[in-house]
């Protein structure tokens, strides 16, 4: 009730879904079904369900979205998400996050190495497709999202981000909107404006 009620008040240009994808792994398909796996899953559908009927309000009111699972999660073959896909304009890209800065936990105490992780974006900003299509040149070795280091790799890194408000910066500049200001972080009792 509190996201539809901003949604109202302050129309958003840009709507960012990024629901929990652990229902929809491929990894979980490999585990045993549990009440608590069928849980989780039923719980993941109804969150994936609430941000596709966002993304519906933004396509109605000619607003952008944008859907973030990984490549290969069994999401993106459900009828619901299938329906969006299907809506005039709306649109799939697929990244490798390392090229987006994505590291994670390495082999030895202390390093960090980079980690692919493929990803899929469903969006109806060309501009935003269209930042959001690097794939991985190969000038690095990557790290496996195991051992604890996938829930590291859940938080966008600060390179995906400013890709997504480049993204909708130029979306609104071809729509000849005026851009200030696209974003507030946050830090402690300062806040910086991102642009």
């Amino acid at each position: 009730e509190r996201a539809w009620e901003y949604m109202r008040v302050h129309r958003p240009k840009l709507v960012i879904g990024s629901p929990e994808c652990t229902a929809f792994s491929q990894i979980q398909n490999l585990n045993k079904e549990t009440e608590e796996s069928k849980a989780k899953y039923m719980e993941g559908r109804r969150l994936l369900k609430f941000m596709l009927e966002m993304y519906e309000e933004q396509l109605k009111n000619g607003r952008w979205f944008l859907h973030e699972h990984p490549a290969y999660a069994g999401s993106w073959g459900l009828p619901e998400v299938k329906k969006i896909l299907r809506q005039e304009g709306v649109m799939v890209c697929t990244a490798d996050q390392c090229m987006y800065g994505l590291k994670t936990r390495g082999k030895e105490k202390g390093e960090e190495e980079f980690a692919m992780k493929r990803t899929k974006f469903m969006t109806n900003s060309g501009c935003i497709a269209d930042e959001l299509s690097k794939k991985c040149d190969g000038t690095h070795k990557h790290q496996q999202l195991v051992d604890g280091r996938a829930k590291v790799a859940a938080a966008y890194p600060e390179g995906l981000s400013r890709a997504i408000c480049e993204g909708l910066k130029e979306e609104m500049k071809r729509w000849d909107m005026g851009v200030r200001k696209l974003l507030s972080i946050k830090l402690g009792d300062e806040i910086e404006a991102v642009s």
